[in-house]
């Protein structure tokens, strides 16, 4: 009997040292953001990027009218601004100045750049050979520049 009650007290403290050391050892992330619920944000900063693309590219090609292109437009931007705020909330957000919405224009121009089959200012179709733009006349950035 006098060895039963020694035993509860360390069980005791060692179930209590675990109840408040778990929640400090698991936080993945500042702010106690989980890597899974960050990887969620980036990725849906992407998607929303790329939506954007797409229906400047879909505008550019005349498939979608100018107001169905504004409204889309501000609704994928509010959404890309709501998810950068939320990665700056918790620290996952770019340090670098200017707002949000210009850390979006940032990011088009950025996957912009990486489409080599596109036409970054007008979005029209390019060749491999093509040095400007058959549309707009732009100069293409050289393969190794971009």
């Amino acid at each position: 009997m006098e060895l039963l009650v020694p035993i509860f007290c360390l069980l005791l403290l060692v179930g209590l040292v675990f109840y408040v050391g778990y929640p400090l050892v698991s936080a993945a992330a500042p702010h106690g953001l989980r890597e899974g619920e960050h990887q969620r944000l980036i990725e849906r900063r992407e998607q929303l990027l790329a939506s954007i693309k797409e229906i400047e590219f879909d505008q550019a090609m005349g498939k979608l009218p100018e107001g169905e292109y504004q409204r889309f437009r501000q609704q994928f931007e509010a959404e890309a601004m709501k998810v950068l705020q939320q990665l700056d909330q918790f620290g996952g957000g770019s340090r670098q100045g200017g707002g949000l919405a210009e850390r979006v224009e940032k990011d088009l121009r950025a996957l912009r750049r990486k489409d080599q089959t596109h036409c970054p200012s007008c979005g029209a179709q390019r060749q491999p050979a093509d040095r400007f733009c058959s549309r707009c006349g732009a100069r293409f950035a050289e393969a190794g520049t971009a």
